[in-house]
């Protein structure tokens, strides 16, 4: 198994995700971003939309290694209580 070197990327940080993935590993295709969307609301039939939220992006996870544990670590991180967060 490995090592898990997920990062939530800032608001401002120049990332480019396929340099990253890169170097953590001899097969990059095997990385990917998350695009968290957060603590916002959807709006009313019949245009519902998402509004008022944040954007987070999640890189370098790891395709094999995706699961709930690393979903609610990553919640947590950006600032949520498991209470506050339903998949």
């Amino acid at each position: 198994m490995e090592e898990t070197y997920w990062r939530i990327r800032g608001e401002d940080d120049q990332c480019d995700p396929e340099d990253l993935y890169r170097k953590f590993s001899a097969d990059p295709s095997k990385f990917y971003s998350l695009k968290v969307f957060h603590g916002g609301e959807f709006s009313e039939y019949p245009e519902r939309e998402y509004i008022n939220g944040k954007i987070n992006y999640v890189d370098n996870v790891n395709t094999k290694e995706l699961h709930f544990d690393v979903l609610d670590q990553i919640t947590k991180e950006i600032g949520y209580s498991n209470d506050d967060v339903f998949f």
